[in-house]
């Protein structure tokens, strides 16, 4: 069965802690998924993350208050294979775990 992704559906948000315990590469050696939030003008205007891997992540469930152009995350989840969007780019990605990295700069834009 086919259904289609709502991708403001948010996971809980969770306190706005900037992590310094651990560097991307070091997220990268215990498995998470580490990249860069980017808003892509183009099918409506969305957010999605591109890995350090070059990898293009459509995330599902991406907190509000982290859809900020050059947020740094590091990344714990599942890709969707049996679900549809709108948007011609990157892999669909539940998020069930993230640490904030480093916060982009706030535009009023999107």
């Amino acid at each position: 069965m086919i259904s289609f992704a709502q991708q403001d559906k948010p996971m809980s948000d969770k306190t706005m802690d900037v992590s310094q315990t651990m560097t991307a590469k070091e997220y990268q050696q215990q498995g998470w998924k580490t990249g860069k939030v980017h808003y892509l003008n183009f099918e409506g205007g969305f957010y999605g993350i591109v890995t350090d891997q070059n990898e293009k992540l459509l995330p599902m469930n991406l907190p509000k208050a982290y859809r900020i152009e050059g947020t740094v995350l590091a990344l714990k989840g599942e890709f969707m294979t049996d679900m549809l969007t709108t948007q011609q780019w990157g892999k669909l990605f539940k998020i069930n775990d993230y640490k904030v990295l480093e916060l982009g700069a706030e535009s009023n834009t999107h």
